[in-house]
């Protein structure tokens, strides 16, 4: 897929024919920054229309998500497994877990960043900021482990709404194993 941006929109092409597939309006304002997860199944944008980023899917161009950071949004960059967005402003660097849809960490840095990128492994992020680079640790608990300390917290197991939505593609032998009581 090859992506052209003009203005307040970007159009999606056939990267063999050439031909457009669709054109998504992330929002008014000017488009800033956009990044495909590594899958190819996501797109993220940020505009300059009060620091907007959004998520959307590729294949489709409906919009999956968005939240807004103040300011003008830089770069963006998505972890290798797709879970986590990281968008740059002039406060910082905000990890966005696209699974629950809220800022986990935001990452000050001295001056505004003009790249970010994830690390293969999504444990070190690396911020293009002025004249230097920044390497931030923000190692995430991988979801097995997240998994189980969530569960031993709630004393319970998940019903499967909550698996579906807190475990998304992890196997259900993953959940949390029955309380004993």
């Amino acid at each position: 897929m090859h992506v052209r941006a003009r203005g307040e929109q970007v159009g999606l092409f056939d990267a063999a024919t050439g031909r457009t597939q669709r054109t998504i309006k992330p929002s008014a304002g000017n488009l800033l920054s956009l990044a495909f997860s590594p899958d190819g199944h996501t797109l993220a944008t940020a505009s300059s229309a009060k620091g907007a980023v959004k998520t959307w899917n590729a294949r489709t161009g409906q919009l999956q998500d968005s939240f807004n950071v103040s300011g003008d949004v830089t770069a963006l960059a998505f972890t290798s497994d797709g879970r986590t967005l990281a968008a740059s402003n002039e406060r910082g660097v905000h990890l966005w877990d696209l699974a629950t849809s809220q800022i986990r960490r935001t990452l000050p840095t001295r001056s505004p960043a003009e790249a970010v990128a994830f690390s293969p492994d999504g444990r070190t992020l690396a911020i293009s900021a002025g004249a230097s680079v920044e390497l931030w640790n923000v190692e995430l608990p991988d979801p097995a482990r997240a998994i189980r300390t969530i569960c031993e917290a709630i004393d319970t197991t998940l019903t499967p709404l909550e698996q579906s939505r807190y475990l998304h593609n992890q196997s259900t032998e993953t959940g949390c194993p029955a309380a004993e009581r």
